[in-house]
């Protein structure tokens, strides 16, 4: 009767281990997804003043599709940057994004030409947020960071890639 209770002891002791071990891949698996790429920027870098930024970069016609569409929040001093091969009024829409935005397009200096404060859309008919200007690049960062550090139309933003 004791290696009976043994063998129950230490099955229920492996399955609570394998239980443990499942929930901390979920987690990582989760948090890889929602978090980490906040934090692990690839490289760019966006600064005004002494304000800066860790910008994911879109550079692909698919990176720039998906942006930061089905994200639950970025980081505070997080964003993204897409770049474009030459000067357009490229048009945003906010669909499956559940973060309220601002855009800012950019010209080639790194001049703002144009924010946008963009609300989060969940229905299947979002409003385009076209552009007025003539851009190269767009940045995307939390809503109101734009007002919060005082960017406005025609600054400059010192952009690294």
């Amino acid at each position: 009767m004791n290696t009976q209770k043994q063998q129950s002891f230490f099955r229920f002791l492996i399955l609570f281990i394998g239980i443990k071990i499942l929930i901390i891949f979920w987690f990582f698996i989760y948090f890889s997804n929602k978090v980490w790429p906040e934090i692990l920027s690839n490289g760019a870098q966006m600064c005004f003043h002494q304000h800066c930024f860790s910008l994911e970069v879109a550079k692909t016609p698919l990176e720039r599709r998906i942006g930061l569409s089905g994200r639950e929040k970025i980081g505070e001093k997080s964003g993204m940057l897409f770049l474009f091969d030459e000067p357009r009024k490229y048009n945003f829409f906010m669909q499956d994004t559940f973060i309220p935005l601002d855009i800012l397009r950019i010209d080639r200096l790194g001049q703002v030409l144009q924010i946008i404060e963009a609300e989060p859309c969940k229905i299947d008919n979002c409003p385009t947020y076209e552009g007025a200007a003539w851009a190269f690049r767009v940045i995307e960062l939390n809503q109101w960071i734009s007002r919060k550090i005082w960017i406005q139309t025609w600054d400059i933003l010192q952009i690294s890639e």
